[in-house]
């Protein structure tokens, strides 16, 4: 009887939660119910094949048990599901206790002892989910004793993944040693455990075992690799084996002992061209394992750079780091994507932020929204921030589309048009250019002439890089940023160019719209610039503001909305040399304009704090070269 079997059912479901002889018989009901089930559909199909048609006088009747027979079945799914969700809050609980309590720890580890000792499989498997995030030299002990003695194969593999949190050497030898079990699912635990470690040890045995895995556990294995390396290879044994045999040794030195090795090969990832590696994957592959300060500081700042969706969610993870100057790296890179999760994530942030962290995430998101006239906050107060959040999430994408993001503010990245190149080329010493209607100024004074650091480094004091037999200069570096901009702008953009050492230079009397002849020309002007001496801040912000205004010799069909303003020292000349005085001057220029000024500050000597102080005020992104 239907209706006797649904109640059955239920029944079986409430007792689940305490007698395993339930959780059995209720399998047995799914069990017995597909044959029937299925046996059903073959008779019509039958009936269909020798007749043409479908049994009418019995299909009613039949259907109805059917019917029944579902919904039996689906009763029976949701008190499997009761009594699952019922055992994981129990074990949770017992999990809670023995990491928070600790009065009570030593009962609930002496419960967890029985648990683990039970002849039932399943309760030796709760016990590990129970103890999974609980430290300790103890549970570390239990899980290795467990391990080493265990012959399910199920309980085994919830072994290993709860031996694999631990995080323990011994533990990692346990789980190498396991990638050579005879169960797949117990190798397949051991995969996934192995990618917590994010170890260098792990890569030959995973290269090794990727040559006779297949199906389920050769995607796990190539998953695996891809978290541990960051390397995109194709899915072939041989690709891995062939990489590991010609560049194993090489990228070992990723997890130097050398501070000073690892910071360096950072900075090479971060230089590589994009076409050739995702860098954005391998910068995040060695996060997890990065302990210093400053190579996890050039780690999220190349992350800000290399824009891409494994860079964003990366730096997303990072706003829950324990450390707090890699929250702050975190928060401050994210003001490179324009994404709707982003504002969502770092108000999400705000209750737990201290005043440091809430200024930052006031930074980004008014960075973000292009400058005050888009962002009505004055302050990093959370309340604030949280009510007009309340006021603009709900056409948050629309409002990034309208301040020139297209369809990056759905993640995408936008359709190639007219004379347009990759998107990834359209930035500006790793600042993404999405205006159309940008104006770059770069300091051209003769300390420009000094060795620079790696193009693109975020540390200084390294020998500069040699290009053609000589050390690159800091010009060098500016001239190659502009010509790649300039050739990455597309067709149709309108751009200027202000140079300027002791006086400001502007090519071509202002802004331009770009076409083939006009990039040509500009690229040859970039060549032939020659360093001099002086700098003249306050002339060459005050010259790129009046640029399409009103009584201006400068030409413009409409003035620059964006500024790209590069620098490697302070003041020398001009009608100001007070920093806060030409902070001043740009505010009351910019006052009811809302341009955006990002600021690049070239080599060890530039005058950090102005440089900061300028991008913050003006709704741009300060970054250090």
């Amino acid at each position: 009887d239907g209706k006797v079997l649904e109640e059955l059912i239920r029944g079986l479901g409430l007792a689940g939660r305490m007698e395993p002889v339930a959780r059995k018989a209720l399998d047995e009901v799914v069990s017995k119910l597909e044959p029937v089930e299925s046996a059903y559909f073959q008779k019509r199909e039958e009936h269909f094949r020798l007749t043409g048609s479908w049994p009418s006088m019995v299909v009613i009747a039949e259907q109805r048990a059917v019917d029944t027979l579902r919904w039996n079945r689906q009763e029976a799914a949701h008190g499997l599901d009761f009594v699952l969700r019922t055992r994981d809050a129990l074990v949770e609980g017992m999990g809670t206790n023995l990491e928070l309590l600790a009065e009570d720890r030593a009962e609930a580890w002496k419960a967890a002892l029985r648990m683990a000792q039970a002849p039932d499989p399943s309760d030796r498997a709760s016990f590990c989910e129970a103890v999974k995030t609980v430290p300790g030299k103890d549970v570390e002990q239990a899980l290795l004793g467990l391990e080493s003695k265990e012959k399910d194969p199920w309980v085994l593999s919830a072994a290993i993944d709860a031996l694999s949190r631990q995080g323990s050497p011994e533990g990692f030898r346990r789980i190498l040693a396991r990638l050579a079990d005879p169960d797949l699912g117990v190798v397949v635990a051991a995969v996934r455990g192995l990618a917590r470690y994010r170890s260098p040890e792990t890569i030959p045995a995973l290269v090794e075992r990727l040559k006779t895995a297949e199906g389920r556990l050769f995607s796990d294995l190539v998953e695996t690799l891809f978290d541990v390396t960051g390397k995109h290879l194709p899915d072939q044994a041989t690709a891995w084996a062939g990489w590991w045999e010609k560049d194993g040794k090489a990228f070992l030195r990723r997890w130097s002992e050398d501070v000073a090795e690892r910071l360096d090969e950072v900075e090479t990832i971060g230089l590589t061209d994009e076409r050739l590696i995702d860098v954005a994957a391998e910068l995040a592959a060695l996060l997890p394992t990065e302990r210093d300060p400053k190579v996890r500081d050039a780690i999220l700042e190349n992350l800000s750079i290399h824009r891409s969706n494994h860079a964003r969610v990366t730096l997303i993870r990072c706003l829950s780091a324990p450390e707090k100057a890699t929250r702050l790296a975190a928060i401050r890179g994210l003001g490179q994507y324009r994404h709707v999760s982003v504002p969502e994530e770092l108000i999400a942030r705000l209750p737990h932020a201290d005043a440091e962290e809430t200024q930052a995430i006031f930074v980004t998101l008014r960075t973000l929204w292009g400058g005050p006239g888009e962002f009505q906050v004055d302050g990093p107060d959370r309340e604030k921030l949280q009510r007009w959040w309340d006021t603009v999430k709900e056409r948050v994408a629309e409002q990034f589309v309208k301040l020139g993001s297209r369809d990056v503010a759905g993640g995408k990245k936008p359709p190639e048009t007219g004379g347009e190149t990759r998107w990834q080329d359209r930035n500006f010493y790793g600042l993404r250019v999405d205006s159309d209607n940008a104006l770059f100024v770069v300091d051209i004074s003769l300390s420009m002439e000094e060795p620079a650091d790696r193009p693109g480094s975020t540390r200084t004091g390294g020998p500069a890089p040699a290009v053609g037999g000589k050390p690159l200069r800091k010009i060098d570096v500016a001239q190659n940023e502009l010509r790649r901009v300039l050739r990455g702008l597309p067709d149709g953009t309108r751009f200027g160019l202000v140079l300027f050492s002791f006086k400001p230079e502007v090519w071509d009397q202002g802004m331009v719209v770009m076409d083939g002849e006009v990039r040509k020309k500009a690229i040859a002007w970039v060549d032939a610039l020659k360093t001099r001496e002086a700098t003249n801040v306050h002339d060459a912000l005050e010259t790129a503001f009046s640029i399409g205004t009103k009584g201006s010799p400068l030409k413009a069909a409409a003035p620059a909305d964006t500024i790209f303003f590069v620098s490697d020292g302070e003041p020398t000349v001009g009608k100001f040399l007070n920093t806060q005085v030409i902070r001043d001057q740009v505010k009351r220029w910019n006052r009811g304009r809302n341009v955006k000024i990002h600021v690049i500050g070239v080599g060890e000597d530039h005058d950090v704090s102005f440089c900061r102080a300028l991008a913050e005020e003006n709704g741009g992104f300060y970054i250090a070269r």
